[in-house]
């Protein structure tokens, strides 16, 4: 009798412990609000990482200054990325491989851009953010036409660029699966589709990696 009362006592203790934790972090949360991705990382330790979202894109770009920068702030913002140099490369690379997301330039050796869309989509309709110097309207309706998902011209903003890609993708995967991953903890709301965290009412956005 006094062994089970025991293991109670200790199962009781085993589940507490981890929810004061999550208690504690959420105070944090609220009185160090610069700090917020360094706690919402430990409050998902706690939780557990039920989002597990990790998404896949291939850079398309020829130029290898804009490709080096591309992947190093993707990655920074915690995709995988893989890139192409140009337009065959992507295709042997997309026909191989699983991606969540495309970033097509358009003046590409080989096969232009415009090229390689149309053969995408002919079996795939995978989202894709075409990312170029042809800036004329002309270019813009052919791409769109293409059934592109955005068209974004040089030169761009990293930040922006990183808002639109995390849209489109909110995008894709909502019309896989209409109700959104969320995460609820007393006054604590973690939204897996959006990167976003809320502590009463206090919205708080944060990058792929943050979260």
């Amino acid at each position: 009798m006094e062994k089970k009362s025991l293991k109670g006592r200790l199962d009781y203790v085993s589940m507490i412990i981890p929810l004061l934790g999550v208690v504690l972090l959420c105070v944090l949360f609220m009185l160090m609000p610069a700090k917020s991705s360094y706690i919402i990382q430990m409050i998902r330790g706690f939780l557990g990482n039920d989002c597990g979202i990790y998404y896949a894109l291939l850079v398309v770009e020829d130029d290898f200054d804009i490709q080096e920068l591309l992947q190093n702030f993707l990655q920074e913002a915690g995709y995988e990325v893989a890139v192409a140099n140009d337009g065959v490369e992507a295709l042997s690379l997309f026909s191989g491989q699983r991606y969540d997301l495309i970033i097509l330039d358009i003046l590409l050796p080989k096969i232009d851009g415009y090229g390689v869309c149309e053969l995408i989509r002919k079996q795939s309709d995978v989202p894709i953010i075409m990312l170029t110097a042809l800036s004329g309207e002309e270019d813009q309706i052919r791409g769109l036409d293409l059934q592109v998902d955005d068209y974004i011209t040089k030169p761009f903003s990293m930040p922006i660029l990183l808002r639109k890609i995390a849209a489109v993708l909110r995008r894709s995967k909502r019309g896989e699966d209409e109700k959104p991953q969320i995460i609820t903890y007393g006054n604590l709301l973690l939204n897996c589709d959006s990167y976003a965290a809320t502590v009463d009412g206090s919205d708080f956005e944060l990058t792929q990696k943050e979260f």
